[in-house]
């Protein structure tokens, strides 16, 4: 006997499931796909926070560092009078117990940092973008924790100030505590974390363009006169690309597919194409040489026999500054400690997990020499810093005998763990 052919309603019902299944199949690919590229698995609340923050941003600084912590949007830095620039990622407090050197309770009478009082520590932390991480992150609560078993800082409100941003070196550290001293604010304790934009940023940007090696990072581009005509063009094609990038964060803002997995991972494929294509271009601009010297951008000219004498020069301007923060802080009554900040292409300070190895080291970083030149005389000019009196802590072997992941790009960051026990071995420092 002949089989009866299946039913419409059957066929419809096959092809439907079919559909679903590939919907749901292709949807879950998506998703895996898209968390396996991203590093972790959002929600579609944290993707649609991601594209608002991207819809605002604009790249301020060409020769901003391009690096794991900022894969996910650029900051916006403004010009400053007195401490050349500031970021807004100072302004991203840790809590109520934290303010931010741009904020403004630097201007306001009724701010506590203009009012002493016996219940309160004031303590601010300095530096560059590891100090600003530290500062913003779990490092300022284990901090906290480790100073709160002092009886001196028990019982105490620890208000943390960050007056660090990315990218400072010396001499911003010294002049953004006078600023804020200039201003009448009070401060208990300032804790200098530095060391590796000292070193490591002149020869990789600022040297390429000729720039005095005191100015701060990007001076070339801050200064506000159009650069030579051959440049202008990188520029040009810098802020197409961010202009590119910012439409396609807002037009996925209120896309009615949104909310779909397979929306994100395109979405999150293209949002990289063009954040590969700014870091690129951000490396060709820091390579560029000018074919002019402008004395506005560029600062005084001041020549070295050799990179030995210019790494020389910079370590001993660091050490000047550290110094010149512990006359400053003594003289107002303020507790100052300085440490240099651990980096893993420092040879022996850390024996690599896999991780690190595959994201974390990069032979070709061009912060690496910078660091293998540099820091022996840091670490050498800190031990004379300690003699001389100043509370220089060197913690490049800090990490030595630890084996988990610490370091997060292949710049210098690092992760929470990594800030936790720097704070750990700050308080131990400060209590003794």
């Amino acid at each position: 006997m002949d089989q009866a052919p299946p039913r419409p309603w059957r066929r419809t019902r096959l092809a439907a499931a079919t559909l679903a299944l590939i919907y749901v199949t292709l949807e879950t690919g998506a998703y895996v796909t898209s968390a396996i590229r991203a590093g972790d698995a959002r929600p579609f609340s944290a993707w649609q926070a991601l594209r608002a923050e991207l819809a605002e941003k604009s790249i301020a600084d060409p020769e901003a560092a391009p690096n794991s912590s900022e894969a996910d949007g650029e900051r916006t830095e403004v010009l400053h009078p007195f401490i050349g620039y500031l970021s807004e990622l100072n302004t991203g407090t840790g809590g109520p117990d934290q303010i931010a050197l741009d904020s403004t309770e630097f201007y306001d009478p009724a701010s506590p940092l203009y009012h002493p009082s016996p219940e309160r520590r004031v303590i601010a932390i300095t530096g560059g973008s590891v100090a600003v991480q530290f500062a913003t992150g779990p490092g300022a609560e284990a901090l906290r924790q480790g100073l709160s078993e002092d009886p001196a800082y028990r019982d105490k409100q620890l208000l943390l100030v960050n007056m660090a941003t990315n990218g400072f070196k010396q001499p911003q550290q010294l002049m953004a505590v006078a600023y804020a001293l200039s201003l009448g604010v009070h401060l208990d304790l300032v804790l200098n974390i530095d060391g590796f934009n000292e070193v490591a940023l002149h020869v990789a940007e600022n040297g390429k363009k000729g720039v005095n090696p005191s100015y701060p990072r990007g001076w070339y581009f801050r200064a506000g006169r159009s650069p030579d005509s051959d440049i202008l063009p990188l520029m040009g094609i810098l802020a197409s690309a961010d202009r590119d990038r910012i439409g396609l964060a807002r037009n996925a803002l209120t896309s009615p597919w949104r909310w779909s997995p397979t929306f994100q991972l395109i979405w999150y494929s293209r949002d990289q194409a063009l954040w590969r294509r700014i870091v690129a271009h951000k490396r060709i601009l820091r390579e560029a040489r000018p074919q002019r010297r402008d004395p506005r951008r560029t600062g005084p000219s001041i020549e070295f026999a050799s990179d030995e004498d210019l790494y020389q020069h910079m370590a001993e301007r660091w050490a000047d500054g550290s110094r010149q923060l512990d006359r400053l802080c003594s003289a107002n009554g303020i507790g100052y400690y300085h440490f240099l900040q651990p980096n893993q292409y420092v040879a022996g300070s850390k024996v690599l997990s896999a991780d690190e190895l595959e994201g974390a080291y990069n032979e070709q970083q061009p912060y690496r020499p910078g660091v293998l030149a540099g820091y022996p005389l840091l670490r050498q000019l800190g031990s004379r810093l300690r003699q001389e009196g100043i509370e220089f802590t060197d913690f490049t072997p800090l990490f030595q005998s630890v084996v988990e992941t610490l370091y997060v790009d292949d710049c210098c960051h690092m992760n929470g763990l990594a800030n936790e026990l720097m704070a750990q071995a700050m308080a131990s420092e400060i209590l003794e």
